[in-house]
């Protein structure tokens, strides 16, 4: 299965339309993020679900010191900046033409950054198992190319235990082609194949 999307007039990075929303394919990022705040999520998704755990927002302007320096002495003030909500979309879709790529129980990272350029990053995570391509036409246009053998994937998540925050925070979402599979694997087993990210 093939699907093509062209890039967004003047957009220098890899965002694309769909459905009325932009989207950033982010090849650097572990788990998709919202980036226009909650209302407008749970108005885009009415049927996403919160989360019992949180996402540390990484990136987005600040410095490795600035995350670090939050890491070691957190305060009241400074927590809704590095600590976002997650929520679960049952199902989500891109699609091109007639071609449709499906991933169920989808977990995103809903936060407040504007300025992006786009509504929401699709995180490298959720293309496991696939081909994906950001090519130039002969015209100059860029766009973007995404093969995949299977139409469904299942997104699963890596957590950890948070002594600092007293609870679990979500280290990065993943896809897979056969829940089957994912269900037969050993945590072992999954962890190694998933040493990349």
């Amino acid at each position: 299965m093939n699907l093509r999307f062209d890039i967004v007039s003047g957009a220098n990075r890899p965002i694309i339309e769909q459905e009325g929303l932009t989207l950033l394919f982010d090849t650097g990022a572990s788990t998709p993020v919202w980036c226009v705040g909650k209302k407008m999520f749970c108005k885009t998704f009415p049927d996403a679900t919160k989360q019992e755990f949180k996402y540390i927002l990484s990136g987005f302007g600040r410095t490795e010191q600035e995350l670090q320096r939050f890491m070691k002495h957190p305060n009241k003030e400074s927590v809704p900046n590095f600590l976002t909500d997650v929520y679960n979309i049952p199902s989500f879709c891109l699609s091109a033409g007639e071609n449709i790529i499906t991933w169920k129980n989808l977990k995103v990272a809903v936060a407040e950054k504007e300025g992006i350029g786009a509504e929401l990053i699709l995180s490298s995570t959720m293309f496991r198992g696939m081909e994906l391509r950001w090519n130039q036409a002969e015209d100059g246009k860029y766009y973007i190319e995404l093969e995949s053998k299977s139409s469904v994937k299942y997104v699963f998540v890596q957590k950890y235990p948070d002594k600092l925050f007293s609870q679990e925070l979500l280290h990065y979402i993943y896809s897979e082609d056969d829940l089957e599979l994912r269900n037969l694997e050993t945590k072992k087993e999954r962890m190694k194949r998933l040493d990349a990210f």
